[in-house]
């Protein structure tokens, strides 16, 4: 029999070290897998140089182009003063002294650009990744681990992934969704650092773009929605990020140049050309049904969507309705359900607060006038970077309805693998966007091949057909091949004249057209180019010059005289316009007519051997002897 009063208890030994749990170790693996997954997606992108904006921003910016030397000025001036010498619109300067320190560490090389570019990307995937798991703490990894990854090979992402100048894209999200992370963490913790480095992230995304302000209205949403607190209570937390707000805003307002009154043309942004409340607002839910369609199908993918790609519609168009029923949809469910399905509601909101700054709702009542107005309207009606951090709530919702679908559970914190059958239909939407992603981004190696793609899916827009027609234009000119050369020459009188038919009103692309078809040649479209370019602007000298001399060439002098007066009148002696009046008088035999001209002539440049040689003609056969041998023997003496 034993005895109770035994002590059978083992002896006290020193604990052991916690081991990191396995979640720890797949979290790890996640990370792993979506930056790689991320970073080669977009490795063929290496091999592309700067395109479309870059040059603004980078290749061409005088500032940027300094290195390190020019950081203080970038700080101090708009995103574009180095380029275009302009000081209003856009302040970025964290996005630009990135740039300015790229290129004193690597000059102006595009393959470091778009290394360090798709590097940056990957590491906005993995933030995206942290925040979600952060925010949906109740949840299994599966969930943020599936919507990055969709997000991540969302083919929409191309031109911010591809294009250089977007940068202040990545760099908002990266900065932005590290705000929310922070706070989230304070809220969880309590501890100050958190809100500080909060309110330090977010300061650091409206430097880099002032769209994150949305980030104002969306961390709150977050975390009343996922934190279960009440809107007092929210909102209370949230107030110190108006500090980074406040802070940027006066910086904008010391740095760059005062407004001016200005417009902005239709040609970037169609809800310009009407001052109609009920026009714009159907215009603009069109513009939503576009977008919910390329969330759902990216194709056609296109640089851009400006006059007349998108245009202006009424609400007679069903598409328009379609839309008006979508978002009404939309906005019911997250009032009925606001609370009861936070991610599914907060995937709307968000959706709607990071896209409402570039939805040209401020502009609704606003008055444009003929020529448009600047104050409210975003660069451009439509884009496809204006969807970057919007996609975040569709990619979220989807994976969450994916897994809804097949009845998986979300109580399980630990588990950390999609099961099968909702990763097979995953898996087929990667490969379906990647491959489109994949292929997206050969458009941007350069800008010949990024228009030239772009007038095959943007037919109706103006600057899609007019910046290809310009870019054979170049080509063409740089080409040493005559075949190949004229082939460019015929590409962009081809494309000109589809861009003019869109839009006819600018001087300098008849100008261009012109020019094309004279090298062509092709007299009659180069004359009407010639033309259309003087009607629109009556001082084109160039214009009115190159319509006189083309009519001097085709030995129509009188009209040929009507031109070279016409520029004469604008500007006195320019470039030859006196030796060639003198000329076309000379052809019709008026010779007293032609030597007051060649005289004019010949005094600027006393040295033309034409001019000498077409005087001494005029002296000798109207009889001023005297004159014709002294000018003779200067001739003699050359």
């Amino acid at each position: 029999m034993q005895n109770p009063k035994k002590n059978t208890k083992k002896p006290i030994t020193k604990p052991s070290a916690p081991k990191k749990s396995a979640k720890w170790d797949y979290r790890k693996k996640y990370i792993f897998f979506l930056f790689a997954f991320s970073v080669l997606l977009y490795s063929n992108t290496l091999q592309n140089g700067f395109t479309m904006d870059d040059g603004a921003m980078v290749s061409d910016n005088k500032l940027v182009l300094k290195g390190f030397a020019g950081i203080p000025a970038v700080i101090s001036h708009s995103s574009v003063f180095g380029a275009t010498g302009e000081n209003s619109v856009s302040y970025r300067p964290l996005t630009m002294t990135i740039f300015a320190i790229e290129v004193g560490f690597f000059g102006v090389k595009p393959f470091m650009f778009h290394l360090i570019h798709i590097l940056l990307y990957g590491l906005s995937c993995i933030i995206l990744f942290r925040v979600l798991e952060r925010l949906l703490k109740d949840y299994n990894m599966m969930l943020p681990a599936a919507a990055t990854l969709l997000f991540a090979a969302h083919p929409l992402h191309t031109e911010v992934a591809a294009s250089i100048k977007s940068l202040d894209e990545i760099l908002s999200l990266i900065l932005g969704f590290s705000a929310l992370y922070y706070m989230l963490g304070f809220i969880d913790t309590k501890k100050t650092n958190d809100l500080y480095l909060s309110c330090l992230y977010f300061a650091g995304a409206l430097f880099s773009k002032e769209s994150a302000v949305t980030f104002i209205l969306l961390v709150p949403v977050a975390i009343f929605l996922f934190r279960k607190i009440s809107i007092k209570d929210t909102l209370k937390t949230c107030l110190p990020l108006l500090i980074p707000i406040i802070l940027y805003f006066l910086a904008r307002a010391a740095v760059l140049s005062p407004p001016q009154p200005a417009y902005m043309p239709i040609l970037n942004n169609t809800l310009t050309a009407t001052d109609s409340f009920s026009i714009r607002l159907a215009s603009i839910f069109f513009i939503l049904f576009y977008y919910f369609r390329l969330l759902v199908f990216p194709t056609p993918l296109t640089w851009d969507y400006c006059y007349n790609q998108v245009p202006l519609t009424s609400f007679s168009n069903p598409l328009v309705i379609v839309s008006v029923v979508i978002t009404l949809a939309l906005i019911v469910f997250v009032i009925l359900q606001l609370r009861k399905n936070p991610i599914i509601s907060f995937s709307i909101l968000q959706f709607f607060i990071s896209l409402s700054v570039t939805l040209n709702i401020f502009m609704l009542f606003t008055t444009s006038g003929s020529k448009g107005f600047f104050a409210s309207a975003t660069p451009a009606a439509m884009a496809e970077r204006y969807l970057f951090v919007p996609s975040i709530g569709f990619c979220l919702a989807v994976c969450y309805l994916l897994l809804r679908l097949f009845s998986i559970k979300f109580g399980s914190k630990d588990k950390v693998f999609i099961p099968s059958a909702p990763a097979v239909v995953l898996v087929i939407i990667l490969v379906l966007f990647s491959g489109k992603t994949i292929a997206r981004n050969f458009d941007w190696y350069s800008n010949i091949t990024l228009f030239e793609a772009g007038v095959e899916t943007s037919p109706n827009s103006y600057r899609a057909n007019e910046s290809y027609a310009y870019e054979c234009l170049k080509q063409a000119e740089l080409e040493t091949d005559a075949i190949s050369k004229k082939s460019y020459y015929v590409t962009s009188s081809k494309y000109y004249q589809i861009a003019l038919t869109i839009y006819p009103y600018i001087g300098n692309d008849w100008y261009n057209y012109a020019v094309v078809n004279r090298n062509i040649p092709d007299s009659a479209k180069m004359l009407e180019g010639y033309k259309r370019a003087l009607a629109l602007n009556t001082e084109a000298l160039n214009a009115s010059y190159s319509v006189a001399q083309a009519y001097l060439q085709s030995s129509k002098p009188d009209s040929a005289i009507k031109y070279f007066k016409k520029t004469d009148s604008v500007q006195a002696g320019f470039m030859d316009v006196d030796f060639k009046i003198g000329l076309c008088y000379h052809y019709k035999n008026e010779l007293l007519k032609a030597q007051p001209y060649y005289e004019a002539y010949y005094k600027a440049n006393p040295q033309n051997h034409d001019v000498m040689n077409n005087l001494y003609l005029v002296y000798l056969n109207t009889g001023n002897i005297a004159k014709a041998n002294e000018l003779k023997a200067k001739m003699g003496d050359k």
